[in-house]
């Protein structure tokens, strides 16, 4: 009983209100990437759409599926990088280093998502399509832009840690 009063307390304002709490946070850590989470987020709401009016599949899934999972993922993505790189001092922050960690995601992930969108729109597939030179070099340059994200992951994880571990120490 005393849990559903408290929920009434909060109001149904309660949960935007953390969410913008959140949203402006994120934004205070690294722009760029709560900006990259925030514009996949709002992308879901057309594919979503798309999944519920669009009836085309490729292999037994509507095609719609695919480009929604790497919005989540990449919303996800850009939404704890953004928190992680707000847990560095604040003058690295702004070192090369991060800051080409970051444009690099921004530009793999933007270039990855409209690439598999697009394939989505057209009803064909994304991976594995190299019917054709475009398509054949879109496909490596997602997989360029993937493996770079990996590897940066990689790098900034390890140099992440031993800042966080010095800072805490």
């Amino acid at each position: 009983m005393m849990q559903h009063t408290q929920t009434q307390a909060l109001g149904p304002a309660a949960p935007r209100r953390a969410c913008l709490k959140l949203l402006q946070e994120l934004c205070c850590r690294e722009r760029h990437l709560a900006t990259l989470s925030m514009l996949m987020l709002l992308a879901c709401v057309p594919t979503l759409i798309a999944l519920g009016l669009d009836e085309r599949q490729l292999r037994g899934v509507s095609a719609w599926v695919k480009p929604l999972k790497f919005m989540l993922s990449v919303a996800l993505f850009a939404g704890t990088t953004a928190w992680f790189v707000g847990l560095l001092p604040p003058l690295q922050r702004h070192q090369r280093a991060v800051r080409v960690m970051v444009w690099t995601r921004v530009g793999a992930a933007t270039l990855d998502v409209g690439y598999i969108s697009w394939q989505a729109g057209l009803g064909a597939a994304s991976h594995y399509n190299v019917n054709d030179t475009l398509h054949a070099v879109l496909y490596q340059l997602t997989g360029a832009g993937a493996m770079a994200m990996m590897r940066i992951s990689a790098h900034r994880g390890r140099h992440f840690r031993l800042i966080v571990d010095a800072v805490s120490a």
